[in-house]
Protein backbone atom coordinates (compact mmCIF):
# COMPACT_ATOMS: atom_id res chain seq x y z
CA UNK A 1 0.00 0.00 0.00
CA UNK A 2 0.85 3.48 -0.83
CA UNK A 3 0.27 6.78 1.03
CA UNK A 4 -2.91 6.62 1.10
CA UNK A 5 -3.56 3.41 2.79
CA UNK A 6 -5.47 1.35 0.65
CA UNK A 7 -3.99 -2.15 -0.65
CA UNK A 8 -2.74 -1.28 -4.69
CA UNK A 9 -0.66 -4.74 -4.72
CA UNK A 10 -1.46 -8.20 -3.29
CA UNK A 11 0.96 -10.66 -3.07
CA UNK A 12 0.29 -14.44 -2.18
CA UNK A 13 0.98 -18.10 -2.56
CA UNK A 14 -1.24 -20.09 -4.45
CA UNK A 15 -0.54 -24.43 -4.16
CA UNK A 16 -2.14 -27.00 -6.31
CA UNK A 17 -3.57 -30.13 -4.98
CA UNK A 18 -1.35 -32.24 -7.59
CA UNK A 19 2.58 -32.00 -9.01
CA UNK A 20 3.06 -30.58 -12.53
CA UNK A 21 4.93 -32.43 -15.21
CA UNK A 22 8.17 -30.59 -14.90
CA UNK A 23 8.41 -32.43 -10.73
CA UNK A 24 7.66 -35.53 -12.14
CA UNK A 25 3.84 -35.53 -11.52
CA UNK A 26 0.33 -35.30 -13.42
CA UNK A 27 -2.99 -33.18 -13.39
CA UNK A 28 -4.60 -36.49 -12.91
CA UNK A 29 -2.67 -37.45 -9.66
CA UNK A 30 -3.77 -36.02 -6.23
CA UNK A 31 -0.85 -34.82 -4.07
CA UNK A 32 -0.84 -33.36 -0.86
CA UNK A 33 1.34 -31.16 -0.77
CA UNK A 34 1.28 -29.96 -4.12
CA UNK A 35 3.16 -27.29 -5.80
CA UNK A 36 3.05 -23.71 -4.11
CA UNK A 37 3.94 -20.41 -6.73
CA UNK A 38 3.93 -17.27 -5.46
CA UNK A 39 1.68 -14.25 -7.33
CA UNK A 40 0.96 -10.85 -7.29
CA UNK A 41 -2.00 -9.35 -7.89
CA UNK A 42 -2.41 -5.35 -9.30
CA UNK A 43 -5.76 -3.46 -8.07
CA UNK A 44 -7.58 -1.75 -10.65
CA UNK A 45 -7.96 2.23 -8.80
CA UNK A 46 -10.89 2.77 -10.59
CA UNK A 47 -12.51 -0.59 -10.15
CA UNK A 48 -10.64 -2.20 -7.41
CA UNK A 49 -13.14 -5.01 -7.70
CA UNK A 50 -10.45 -5.83 -10.99
CA UNK A 51 -7.28 -7.50 -10.77
CA UNK A 52 -4.10 -7.50 -13.23
CA UNK A 53 -2.56 -10.69 -12.12
CA UNK A 54 1.17 -11.91 -12.99
CA UNK A 55 3.75 -15.01 -11.32
CA UNK A 56 5.92 -13.30 -9.05
CA UNK A 57 8.37 -16.52 -8.32
CA UNK A 58 8.77 -19.84 -9.64
CA UNK A 59 10.53 -21.86 -7.36
CA UNK A 60 11.99 -23.99 -9.92
CA UNK A 61 11.91 -22.10 -13.41
CA UNK A 62 13.41 -18.55 -11.17
CA UNK A 63 14.79 -20.46 -7.82
CA UNK A 64 16.48 -23.42 -9.15
CA UNK A 65 15.00 -25.65 -6.91
CA UNK A 66 13.90 -29.27 -7.49
CA UNK A 67 10.42 -29.14 -6.64
CA UNK A 68 7.98 -26.15 -5.53
CA UNK A 69 8.02 -26.57 -1.83
CA UNK A 70 4.54 -25.66 0.13
CA UNK A 71 3.81 -22.17 1.21
CA UNK A 72 1.08 -21.92 3.87
CA UNK A 73 1.57 -18.27 5.36
CA UNK A 74 1.08 -15.02 3.87
CA UNK A 75 3.92 -12.99 2.65
CA UNK A 76 5.44 -10.01 4.35
CA UNK A 77 7.32 -6.52 2.47
CA UNK A 78 9.44 -3.72 3.61
CA UNK A 79 10.49 -1.20 1.15
CA UNK A 80 14.18 -0.77 0.58
CA UNK A 81 16.35 2.64 0.76
CA UNK A 82 16.69 2.35 -3.00
CA UNK A 83 12.84 2.65 -3.93
CA UNK A 84 11.91 -1.15 -4.53
CA UNK A 85 9.98 -3.65 -2.35
CA UNK A 86 11.39 -6.63 -0.46
CA UNK A 87 9.21 -9.47 -0.40
CA UNK A 88 9.81 -12.24 2.26
CA UNK A 89 7.80 -15.94 2.63
CA UNK A 90 8.96 -19.25 3.47
CA UNK A 91 7.82 -22.85 3.17
CA UNK A 92 5.61 -24.51 5.91
CA UNK A 93 2.40 -25.89 6.88
CA UNK A 94 0.71 -25.94 10.26
CA UNK A 95 -0.34 -29.36 9.70
CA UNK A 96 1.55 -32.37 9.82
CA UNK A 97 4.40 -32.79 7.86
CA UNK A 98 6.19 -36.36 6.96
CA UNK A 99 9.03 -35.45 4.31
CA UNK A 100 12.71 -35.12 5.18
CA UNK A 101 12.69 -32.10 2.35
CA UNK A 102 14.55 -28.90 3.25
CA UNK A 103 12.80 -26.10 4.30
CA UNK A 104 13.46 -22.72 1.98
CA UNK A 105 12.76 -18.72 3.33
CA UNK A 106 12.42 -16.59 0.22
CA UNK A 107 13.94 -13.07 -0.42
CA UNK A 108 12.99 -11.14 -3.29
CA UNK A 109 13.13 -7.12 -4.47
CA UNK A 110 9.60 -6.46 -6.63
CA UNK A 111 11.73 -3.62 -8.90
CA UNK A 112 7.74 -2.16 -10.23
CA UNK A 113 5.57 -3.26 -7.25
CA UNK A 114 2.62 -1.04 -8.93
CA UNK A 115 3.43 -3.20 -12.18
CA UNK A 116 1.86 -6.45 -13.16
CA UNK A 117 2.64 -6.61 -16.54
CA UNK A 118 5.39 -9.19 -16.71
CA UNK A 119 7.74 -10.59 -13.89
CA UNK A 120 9.49 -7.92 -11.98
CA UNK A 121 11.06 -9.31 -8.84
CA UNK A 122 14.86 -9.44 -8.69
CA UNK A 123 16.57 -11.94 -5.62
CA UNK A 124 18.49 -10.60 -2.98
CA UNK A 125 21.54 -12.45 -3.56
CA UNK A 126 22.87 -11.94 -0.24
CA UNK A 127 20.26 -14.35 1.45
CA UNK A 128 21.57 -17.21 -0.62
CA UNK A 129 21.35 -18.37 -4.29
CA UNK A 130 18.68 -16.83 -6.59
CA UNK A 131 17.24 -15.00 -2.91
CA UNK A 132 16.69 -18.63 -1.34
CA UNK A 133 17.76 -18.70 2.07
CA UNK A 134 18.29 -22.49 3.27
CA UNK A 135 16.54 -23.80 5.93
CA UNK A 136 16.59 -26.93 7.97
CA UNK A 137 15.66 -30.91 6.14
CA UNK A 138 11.93 -30.96 7.32
CA UNK A 139 12.02 -27.01 9.12
CA UNK A 140 9.08 -25.06 7.76
CA UNK A 141 7.32 -21.62 9.22
CA UNK A 142 4.75 -22.04 11.97
CA UNK A 143 3.16 -18.07 11.30
CA UNK A 144 3.22 -15.08 8.95
CA UNK A 145 6.67 -13.37 9.16
CA UNK A 146 6.86 -9.85 10.26
CA UNK A 147 9.58 -7.39 9.16
CA UNK A 148 10.24 -4.54 11.94
CA UNK A 149 13.18 -1.69 11.35
CA UNK A 150 14.88 -3.68 9.01
CA UNK A 151 14.64 -7.34 10.58
CA UNK A 152 12.13 -10.05 8.99
CA UNK A 153 11.15 -12.42 12.32
CA UNK A 154 9.25 -15.65 11.44
CA UNK A 155 9.18 -18.79 13.81
CA UNK A 156 9.71 -22.68 12.85
CA UNK A 157 9.41 -25.85 13.21
CA UNK A 158 11.70 -28.89 12.91
CA UNK A 159 10.20 -32.51 14.04
CA UNK A 160 12.88 -34.36 15.33
CA UNK A 161 13.96 -37.80 13.70
CA UNK A 162 11.48 -40.15 16.07
CA UNK A 163 8.68 -37.41 15.68
CA UNK A 164 6.83 -38.68 19.16
CA UNK A 165 9.84 -37.06 20.65
CA UNK A 166 8.71 -33.92 19.83
CA UNK A 167 11.20 -31.26 17.80
CA UNK A 168 12.85 -27.52 18.10
CA UNK A 169 11.10 -24.57 17.57
CA UNK A 170 13.38 -21.51 16.25
CA UNK A 171 12.31 -17.88 15.77
CA UNK A 172 14.49 -16.22 12.84
CA UNK A 173 15.21 -12.61 12.84
CA UNK A 174 17.80 -11.90 9.49
CA UNK A 175 18.44 -8.65 8.50
CA UNK A 176 16.16 -7.74 5.39
CA UNK A 177 18.97 -6.84 3.33
CA UNK A 178 21.25 -9.21 3.52
CA UNK A 179 19.83 -11.99 5.85
CA UNK A 180 22.51 -11.67 8.21
CA UNK A 181 21.65 -11.62 12.11
CA UNK A 182 19.10 -9.01 13.27
CA UNK A 183 19.01 -10.54 16.84
CA UNK A 184 20.73 -9.31 19.91
CA UNK A 185 21.39 -13.22 20.95
CA UNK A 186 24.53 -12.38 22.98
CA UNK A 187 23.10 -10.02 24.91
CA UNK A 188 26.13 -7.06 23.73
CA UNK A 189 23.41 -4.50 22.62
CA UNK A 190 23.92 -5.13 18.78
CA UNK A 191 23.25 -7.48 16.28
CA UNK A 192 26.31 -9.04 14.26
CA UNK A 193 28.51 -11.65 12.95
CA UNK A 194 29.07 -12.96 16.19
CA UNK A 195 25.21 -13.61 16.97
CA UNK A 196 23.35 -16.16 15.96
CA UNK A 197 20.40 -15.76 13.04
CA UNK A 198 17.74 -17.42 15.53
CA UNK A 199 16.90 -18.65 19.25
CA UNK A 200 15.39 -22.28 19.87
CA UNK A 201 12.96 -24.05 22.28
CA UNK A 202 13.11 -27.48 22.88
CA UNK A 203 10.31 -29.53 21.75
CA UNK A 204 7.84 -26.53 21.47
CA UNK A 205 6.08 -24.01 18.77
CA UNK A 206 6.36 -20.86 18.79
CA UNK A 207 3.59 -18.45 17.92
CA UNK A 208 3.81 -15.30 15.43
CA UNK A 209 6.04 -12.08 16.12
CA UNK A 210 4.56 -8.77 17.68
CA UNK A 211 6.58 -5.74 18.70
CA UNK A 212 6.06 -3.24 20.87
CA UNK A 213 6.38 0.49 19.97
CA UNK A 214 9.45 0.30 22.32
CA UNK A 215 11.22 -2.43 20.39
CA UNK A 216 10.44 -4.69 22.32
CA UNK A 217 9.95 -8.66 20.41
CA UNK A 218 7.60 -10.43 21.95
CA UNK A 219 6.44 -14.15 21.05
CA UNK A 220 4.64 -17.37 22.81
CA UNK A 221 5.97 -20.89 22.89
CA UNK A 222 3.71 -24.17 23.79
CA UNK A 223 5.76 -25.22 26.67
CA UNK A 224 4.74 -24.29 29.79
CA UNK A 225 5.90 -25.35 33.20
CA UNK A 226 3.94 -27.38 35.74
CA UNK A 227 4.86 -24.93 38.53
CA UNK A 228 4.47 -21.37 36.04
CA UNK A 229 3.53 -19.99 32.98
CA UNK A 230 6.73 -17.68 32.62
CA UNK A 231 8.02 -20.28 29.92
CA UNK A 232 4.87 -19.51 27.64
CA UNK A 233 5.98 -16.19 27.00
CA UNK A 234 9.10 -14.86 25.85
CA UNK A 235 10.78 -11.51 25.20
CA UNK A 236 14.11 -9.64 23.79
CA UNK A 237 14.90 -6.50 22.79
CA UNK A 238 14.82 -5.52 19.07
CA UNK A 239 19.03 -5.21 18.06
CA UNK A 240 17.73 -2.05 15.62
CA UNK A 241 16.12 1.00 15.88
CA UNK A 242 13.05 1.11 15.22
CA UNK A 243 12.72 4.63 14.39
CA UNK A 244 16.05 4.36 11.70
CA UNK A 245 17.70 7.56 13.40
CA UNK A 246 14.41 9.82 13.30
CA UNK A 247 12.94 10.83 16.55
CA UNK A 248 9.11 12.04 16.89
CA UNK A 249 9.63 15.92 18.58
CA UNK A 250 5.68 16.84 18.38
CA UNK A 251 2.12 14.91 17.46
CA UNK A 252 -0.83 16.72 16.84
CA UNK A 253 -4.19 15.09 16.12
CA UNK A 254 -6.85 17.61 13.81
CA UNK A 255 -10.36 16.60 14.21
Amino acid sequence: MDSDGDADTLYFPVTTAYKPASEGGSLSTIKDPGSTWMYKACVNTTSPGEFTWAECLDPVDDGSLLYRPEVYYAATTAWHTDGQLGVYWGSGSPYDRDTNRRGYFFAVKDTAPGSCTSFNASPITDCGANGIYKLRPSEGLTADPVAYAGVVYFPTWTPASDRCKGGTGRLYGLRFDDCSSGLDTDGDGDADSSDNVSVSVTNSYISSVAVTDAGTVVYGTSTVSSNTSQDSMKVMSSATNPFLGTSTIAWMEVF
